[in-house]
Formats: structure tokens, C-alpha cells, sequence
């Protein structure tokens, strides 16, 4: 059976240069082979007129992985999806001695030995075939049964799984039968009875569940009926090591499952604008309100970096007092996003300024660099672009702290900051060149309760915000930050907006902060103090906001009132003459 990329080299050189080969799928791109070029080590291609090469390594990678398994998966050698992988996979399809296949939903290539059809075309295993080969890649250690015992090494190397460990438990009896048999044929010389014990083990979930039968199974499998006591004999193994009687159990493998829906391009985004502008309200509507894939963290003068990523801490385990690594949110989430690459995550830091986030990040800050689309390939788009050193993150998330930590491509950093706090922690020009920055615009004539009345007063929300936050700017045009004092377009709920709540939620902040230096600006002369705007505006027979704002204020909000309403008099009335005339 021997043959070497070498000879699948020039078998690609003599009889698929010139011709049009067309993907799997049927919907990629269609291309030609035009060089085999030996001395550059790769392969040309000529794809819509555009030339693009494959390494003879790549290209070695994914034919090891045909020549010793079953089958092989394009996307999970390489490790990602991309639409130029299938570009490989059309290559060896159009090989006359390689048939695809679908292997647990997902599209592989086997090496068959023998050319079953003509070069630059493809063609699909036969339904009995692949029914066979998708058997053989549940084995734990599955190998091509085509190779000569001579063939096959002691150690093949790990396989790039395509079929999950995690067994199903919906097998039904004739899956089994033909998964048990392909197992038992393919066993070596003395080991036929072990296999049977194998299987019985690995797959005892789904005949436990289903109250299946073992002698059933056998029959099936057309197995001598003598083999029912063997299957029996490691199902009971398999409840036995369900229930940890004899202090062994099953394992959770840490693993990343396998995909070819990795999900890309994630980015470290930076929401900022005035308090109540909406930068967490857009989180929720516009990124993720999932709360099982996004962990929350807000920062704060105390906050530190191990409470962001995590920290050694004393723990009672069987009376014993041990000290063990505790992850924080950081690590919590990364370790959700590189376990489920078919997701995207989010770890959200609100108030971002309010703690000193260098110090909070630490050596993570190296981590921020992301790979951009154009300059790396689309499949790592998102990923760090550099990776640090930290045993205690890498225990956590991969199970091996010699593993270098870095930000998969499917985890998203989102960061809130208020920009009246811009003096709490200020962010320096390295930190903030690692993010995406995106100004949330102040529109409080868009806000949801823009139209209601304040309780106790014919003004609306939209309008009083409107008018004060004009007024700020006017009345601090000297100070750098006076737009930061305005009123955020979700600055208040609607429950805010009711008489016994508005006078301390609003009247308050502009009494101590926005108006603070020019109270005279908004409020009537005779209001000296906090105490006595709320006590006057809470007394009022009259309008509320009229008793205590100034008298051109007031006015100002009136007039913007009666324009909004002559405006939509007028949309109403263009309305209907346009509909008359139709």
C-alpha cells in the first residue's frame, strides 16, 4: 500500500495540471492546478485568475492523516474553517484513489487505494462503505484498514478526531452492532475478546439507557451467540464505573471539541459617552444578553488583578487544608471561549476607568493585540497576535500549564466608560491603542420614555432633557468637560419619572453637579439650598418644574413642546393630503 506524498505529488503533476476541479460542496470557487514547484516546495494554483500556493508541509499533514486513518477532515488538521481549506480538500478529492465522505455530519477524504474513478473528478463512498468507515472512527485509536500490520506504527500520533469523545446515547441496536463489529474485525491477533470489552464500556451509556439487550447487540453484529457473555461482562463494568463503586470513575476529558464552525474575528470594543447614554443598554441589545456566555465585572478603586484573574486561596478538601487556584472572571470566560470555539463570548468590564486597569490587567495586557483580517488567515482572525506565560491560567483553561495562554478568536473584551470620569483612572495611550473606541451618541429625543410627562408637569422627558443639556454647555462653555455633565438619554427610568422619586434623581444632580457653579442659571433665585428646590417642587399645586426652574427656562421647554407638536401637526396633515391625492 505504500505511498508517499512524492508519488502523490507527481500523480498531481501528470494528470490534474490544466484541469478544472470543482470543491465538495459544490458551491466553492473552481480552480486549476498550474505547477507543482519542487524547488519552492509547493503547489500553484490559479483561482479566478489569482495565484495561490499550498505548502508541501500543509499538504503532508493532511495526507498522513488520510494514509494512516480512516479518513481525514481538512478543517480539523488544520485546526479552523476557511474557505481556502477547501481548495486541499478538492486537490486529494480529484485524486482517482481518494473518495469523501461524511463522517459524523462533517466532509472527509479517504485514501482507498485503488483508483475507483476518473482524475479531476470526485466521487462519495458507496452508503455500505461509509456506514463502515464512520464505525471505524469511533475507535479510540482508529487506522486505516487498508495498511499492512508491518504499516502501522506503535504510536500513529494523536488523531485529529472528527466523532467527539463524548459518546452519544442514542445509538440505535444496528449502529452498535455495526460499530462493535468493525471494532472485533479490525482487532489484532489475541485481542478480539478485548475489543468486545472495550466497546462494551465505551458505548454502555446508550445500551443502559435504552435498555438494550447485549445478546441483541451481538445478534445484530451476526456474532457468535457465545460473545453475549463478554458484552455483558463490560456493561457491568461500565455501570460499576458510573457509580464509582470500586473508587474509579470516567474522567471529563478537558478537550476542545473539535469543530469546523469556529467562530471568528471578536475585537476589544470600548463603548464611552455621557452616564446614562446607553453603553450597557447597547451591550445588551447589540452584542449579547446571554448570561451563561458573557461574565460581568465592574472596576472600582479596590478591584485587582487577582480578583480579575484569579487567585490562590485555602480550601478544606477530605479534611485536608489545600491551597488552590481560584479563577476569576477573566480566566472563566477564556476557558468557556477556548472550550466552545462554535460560540462567541463576552467578558464585559464596566466602569473601566474607575479602576486602575493596567495594574488590573497586568501581563494580560499583552493579550489585547488581536490578528486583523488581510494580514493573517481568516481562520485565526481575532486570536492574540502574541501569547504570555502564566501556569496557573494555563492549568485552569487547558488542563496543562506548559500551555502559552492567549485570547481565542471567538471571545470579545467590551468595555464601558463614562466620560465625566475620565479623571477617576486615566487610560494611557497604549492601553487605549488596543481597543476599538465607539463614542454611544446622547439622543434623548430617541430615548424610550422621551414622550412621557414627568408626573406633576406638562413637559416631557425628551424635552426637559434637551433644554438642560443645552443649558450645560451654555452655562459652562469655559469648563473643558461640561458636555460630560449632561443628561444621558437613559439617565432615568420611568419610575424616576414620578413625583416622589425625580426631584432627588435629577433636581439633585443638576443642583450638586452640572449646575453647581451657576445654580441661578437653571433655578429661580429664591431656592438657596438642595433642601428647599425638593421641598418646593414636591409642595407645588401649580407645575412642578414650573415652580422651581427659572422663568425663560421653563419657557424655553414650553416653546420646544408646542414646535414638536406643530412639527407633527404639520407630518400628520402632508400625510393625509398625499393620501388624498393617491
Amino acid at each position: 500500500m505504500k505511498k508517499t506524498l512524492l508519488d502523490v505529488l507527481k500523480d498531481i503533476e501528470t494528470e490534474l495540471i490544466g484541469k478544472t476541479l470543482h470543491g465538495i460542496s459544490g458551491n466553492a470557487s473552481v480552480f486549476s492546478v498550474t505547477e507543482v514547484d519542487y524547488e519552492n516546495n509547493n503547489v500553484v494554483l490559479d483561482v479566478q485568475g489569482k495565484r495561490k500556493t499550498w505548502t508541501f508541509e500543509r499538504l503532508e499533514k493532511v495526507w498522513n492523516e488520510m494514509y494512516f486513518r480512516p479518513a481525514a477532515n481538512v478543517e480539523v488538521v488544520f485546526g479552523g474553517s476557511g474557505s481556502s481549506r477547501n481548495q486541499v480538500e478538492t486537490i486529494f478529492a480529484s485524486l482517482a484513489y481518494v473518495l469523501w465522505l461524511n463522517v459524523n455530519a462533517k466532509k472527509c477524504i479517504a485514501y482507498v487505494g485503488e483508483a475507483v474513478h476518473p482524475y479531476g473528478e470526485i466521487a462519495r463512498m458507496d452508503a455500505e462503505q461509509e456506514k463502515v468507515y464512520n464505525a471505524l472512527m469511533t475507535e479510540n485509536n482508529p487506522y486505516n484498514p487498508l495498511l499492512d500490520p508491518s504499516e502501522i506504527p506503535e504510536d500513529i500520533g494523536p488523531s485529529t478526531k472528527i466523532i467527539s469523545d463524548a459518546i452519544r446515547d442514542d445509538y440505535s441496536i444496528s449502529e452498535l452492532a455495526t460499530i462493535l463489529k468493525g471494532m472485533y474485525t479490525h482487532a489484532e491477533n489475541g485481542m478480539q475478546v478485548c475489543s468486545i470489552h472495550v466497546f462494551g464500556i465505551k458505548y454502555g451509556k446508550s445500551i443502559v439507557k435504552n435498555n438494550y439487550k447485549p445478546i441483541e447487540i451481538i445478534k445484530a453484529a451476526d456474532m457468535n451467540d457465545s460473545y453475549y457473555t463478554e458484552l455483558n461482562k463490560a456493561v457491568n463494568i461500565y455501570k460499576a464505573l458510573k457509580k464509582n463503586t470500586y473508587g474509579i470513575s470516567f474522567a471529563k476529558p478537558s478537550k476542545r471539541i473539535s469543530t469546523s464552525g469556529k467562530k471568528t474575528a471578536a475585537e476589544n470594543i470600548l463603548l464611552y459617552g455621557v452616564p446614562g447614554a446607553g453603553k450597557s443598554h447597547m451591550i445588551k441589545t447589540n452584542y449579547c444578553n446571554d448570561r451563561t456566555k458573557m461574565e460581568r465585572v465592574v472596576f472600582h478603586p479596590d478591584y485587582t488583578y487577582s480578583d480579575f484573574v484569579g487567585q490562590i486561596l485555602p480550601k478544606v478538601v477530605d479534611g485536608q487544608l489545600k491551597y488552590e487556584f481560584t479563577p476569576g472572571p477573566f480566566t472563566t470566560i477564556l476557558k468557556k471561549a477556548w472550550s466552545d470555539p462554535d460560540n462567541y463570548y463576552y467578558l464585559i468590564v464596566e466602569e473601566i476607568n474607575r479602576g486602575n486597569a493596567s495594574a488590573i490587567f497586568g501581563e494580560i495586557f499583552q493579550l489585547l493585540d488581536r490578528k486583523s483580517a488581510g494580514e493573517h488567515p481568516d481562520e485565526e482572525v481575532g486570536e492574540s497576535e502574541y501569547s504570555i506565560t502564566n501556569f496557573d491560567i494555563a492549568k485552569a483553561v487547558y488542563d496543562d500549564e506548559t500551555q502559552e495562554v492567549y485570547l481565542p478568536s471567538n471571545l470579545w473584551i467590551l468595555g464601558t466608560m463614562n466620560t465625566a470620569d475620565q479623571n477617576v483612572f486615566t487610560l494611557d495611550t497604549a492601553f487605549q491603542r488596543r481597543w476599538i473606541m465607539k463614542h454611544i451618541d446622547n439622543n434623548v429625543l430617541q430615548s424610550k420614555y422621551a414622550s412621557t410627562p414627568i408626573e406633576g408637569s406638562v413637559i416631557d422627558w425628551g424635552t426637559f432633557a434637551s433644554v438642560v443639556n443645552d443649558l450645560i454647555l451654555e452655562a459652562n462653555a469655559e469648563i473643558n468637560s461640561s458636555e460630560d455633565k449632561r443628561l444621558g438619554a437613559y439617565f432615568i427610568g420611568f419610575r424616576e419619572l414620578q413625583a416622589d422619586r425625580f426631584p432627588e434623581k435629577v433636581l439633585k444632580y443638576l443642583w450638586d453637579d452640572a449646575f453647581k457653579m451657576s445654580r441661578d442659571f437653571i433655578f429661580q433665585n429664591h431656592l438657596k439650598s438642595l433642601e428647599c428646590v425638593i421641598e418646593t417642587y414636591r409642595k407645588s399645586t401649580t407645575d412642578r418644574l414650573q415652580s422651581v426652574l427659572k422663568t425663560d427656562v421653563y419657557n424655553k421647554m414650553i416653546s420646544s413642546m408646542n414646535a414638536k407638536k406643530s412639527s407633527l401637526t404639520d407630518e400628520i396633515g402632508s400625510a393625509e393630503d398625499t393620501k388624498k391625492e393617491e
